[in-house]
């Protein structure tokens, strides 16, 4: 029996994949999603600490190091969807994981390969930066092929790789912690490195699985029966070309696609979104500085800390997302940002103030219990 016969037509186009096409592609999505979010939080723990060593702003410093790793991917954005659709999705798989590989080597070995502090963090800003473009690449090409291979149950994917995320988040100021406890500063990026190595595999067996698939159709196409060629056609029409990334156009340009969509509930959404996410990157540069200098907390527990954090956010997704599907969106945006803004105020002001009052182990321990 074929590889086409036997499957219900009406099952919808997942029924078109096999579960070994299906589970190769969740591999390479969680396996390039975690290892990628833990090179992006490991340096949280201890990064701003060895600015300040070079004598220089680690504060101020560390915050343009993180967020040029967004900035790049929504500069680079709109290119990596143009070569997408000339050069093809696998094609941006092949070049944007071993990018971000290479990239975190490149920041784990910078104070090795500059002596100058100046030119330390310029390689940090410029191997960062790559890394956001070969993330870019990685996440624009992965999913697009999730959203094609899993379209009856999209929400459920990505609601997986959202945990995926959030352990990897989770994940790394523990292990960069530990790593640079153990073995100084390169160690964290080298051992990164070799877990976003590790995920390459499955984009090389995810393009051969998609190869042989395609000459599979192209044989049925040619030398089939009609019914045969008809499911073959059919095939290929649900699945979509996934290596030429071709999209149908409707003749709009992308700025205006763009002001098409931002509707002012969308810019609500999104201003909230800002808001959000905003709060761990206004945190997270400074919490590791104040954590050692103010707090005297040693470095390893520092990474528990923000792993802590991480768990949270993670844990309490699936909980908040019921909630929302049962109250409404709007209470939970409201309640959410309310939450936000209360913790800010008992971990600066009013931690402060148990600090002068009842003393520094007393503020520590009011600071790690909120936190």
């Amino acid at each position: 029996m074929s590889e086409f016969e036997g499957r219900s037509s009406t099952s919808g186009e997942e029924s078109e994949l096999t579960t070994r096409e299906k589970a190769v592609v969740i591999a390479m999505m969680t396996s390039v999603s975690f290892s990628s979010n833990i090179t992006i939080s490991l340096v949280l723990p201890f990064l701003p600490q060895e600015i300040n060593a070079l004598g220089l702003p680690g504060q101020l410093l560390t915050g343009f190091i993180f967020a040029i790793f967004p900035f790049m991917i929504l500069v680079l954005s709109p290119l990596c969807n143009l070569l997408a659709k000339r050069l093809g999705r696998v094609f941006l798989l092949y070049a944007g994981v071993p990018l971000q590989t290479v990239t975190v080597v490149v920041f784990g070995l910078s104070k090795m390969a500059c002596k100058n502090p100046k030119g330390v963090i310029g390689m940090f800003l410029v191997s960062r930066g790559l890394q956001g473009f070969g993330a870019a690449m990685a996440n624009l090409a992965i999913f697009a092929i999730v959203a094609e291979t899993f379209p009856n149950s999209l929400g459920k994917v990505m609601g997986l790789n959202e945990v995926i995320i959030g352990i990897g988040f989770m994940t790394g100021p523990v292990l960069g912690s530990l790593l640079y406890t153990s073995g100084g500063f390169s160690l964290p990026f080298l051992a990164a490195s070799g877990l976003l190595a590790l995920s390459f595999p499955f984009v090389i067996l995810y393009h051969r699985l998609h190869n042989k698939r395609r000459l599979t159709i192209t044989s049925y196409h040619h030398i089939g029966s009609s019914g045969d060629r008809g499911a073959a056609v059919g095939a290929e029409e649900n699945l979509v070309d996934f290596t030429s990334g071709e999209e149908k156009q409707n003749g709009m340009s992308f700025l205006d696609q763009v002001w098409g969509v931002l509707t002012w509930r969308v810019m609500v959404t999104a201003a909230v979104l800002l808001l959000g996410t905003g709060a761990f990157g206004w945190v997270e540069t400074i919490l590791s500085l104040h954590l050692q200098d103010d707090l005297n907390v040693k470095d390893k527990y520092i990474g528990v800390i923000f792993a802590v954090i991480n768990v949270t956010y993670s844990g309490f997704g699936p909980f908040v997302g019921a909630l929302a599907d049962t109250c409404g969106y709007k209470p939970i945006m409201v309640g959410g940002l309310m939450l936000s803004g209360l913790s800010f105020v008992l971990l600066g002001p009013a931690a402060t103030k148990v600090g002068d009052e009842a003393g520094l182990q007393a503020q520590r321990d009011w600071e790690v219990a909120l936190l």
